[in-house]
């Protein structure tokens, strides 16, 4: 997500977004974990969002200026609530009751 305004031009966005938000998935755990995590740092991306599906679970990375700090965790009956965007409050209930609806859906196909 890319907040600030002056970082788009024609060519896309000069400069690292304000938030990133990965949604987990087996295959590419290890590299969100890892690798993005360090360039998204390196880069301060001033949040980083990982959301674990099917642990129902979020962790909140905020850039503290040289590293990220310690992740805040939603859980799945928890508002999420950004630093970078104040206003921002998401209930995670509703957000995960839609991922049990798909998988629900998935299953039965």
């Amino acid at each position: 997500m890319i907040y600030d305004p002056s970082k788009l031009d024609k060519q896309g966005c000069k400069g690292a977004p304000e938030i990133v938000v990965e949604i987990l998935s087996p295959s590419t755990a290890f590299k969100d974990e890892t690798r993005k995590f360090k360039l998204y740092e390196k880069h301060k991306v001033r949040e980083y969002w990982i959301i674990y599906p099917e642990t129902c679970h979020i962790m909140v990375y905020a850039h503290t200026g040289g590293e990220y700090a310690k992740p805040d965790y939603y859980r799945k009956n928890d508002i999420l609530k950004s630093q970078v965007l104040e206003d921002l409050e998401i209930p995670l209930a509703e957000v995960f009751s839609e991922l049990d609806s798909l998988e629900e859906t998935a299953d039965q196909n």
